[in-house]
């Protein structure tokens, strides 16, 4: 009888400990996105190599947040809006520029303060999480472009 009441005990206190789960940054594990990001370089691909180019998006901090809403700072400017990644299939280009075809993922960001009537989209084809950075690109017409956002 014991041993079954010590058994039932451990089997109770594991169960209550497997649905616990953190990362060291503080956010769920299943939301990568979620938390604070700076983008650390942007760069488009013209068929010549990659070139890094000013998309206006260096200075500031893009923040994700759990309900879908999400912020960007840069000193007195702040903007607000929502975000969503959602499954895909088809075609897309990947972290290298490589057209593919199949399962991936799409970010979308929408911000904006009515009060400056400073706004910021982002349409992004395909999204890679990988560890504390995020990779996201885009065909815009005459090559791809690339995002790569780094944990803040």
């Amino acid at each position: 009888m014991k041993t079954m009441m010590k058994f039932t005990v451990v089997l109770l206190m594991a169960t209550a400990f497997m649905g616990c789960s953190k990362n060291g940054d503080g956010y769920a594990a299943a939301d990568p996105i979620v938390g604070s990001w700076m983008l650390r370089d942007a760069s488009r691909n013209n068929n010549y190599g990659w070139q890094s180019f000013y998309s206006g998006l260096e200075n500031g901090v893009l923040e994700f947040y759990n309900n879908g809403s999400a912020s960007y700072s840069e000193g007195h400017l702040n903007l607000t809006g929502n975000w969503y990644v959602s499954n895909t299939n088809g075609a897309y280009y990947d972290e290298y520029g490589y057209l593919r075809n199949g399962l991936h993922q799409t970010l979308y960001v929408s911000l904006s303060d009515r009060f400056s009537g400073n706004s910021i989209e982002l349409n992004f084809g395909y999204v890679v999480f990988q560890g504390s950075r995020f990779i996201a690109t885009d065909f815009y017409g005459n090559g791809v472009e690339r995002y790569e956002f780094r944990r803040y």
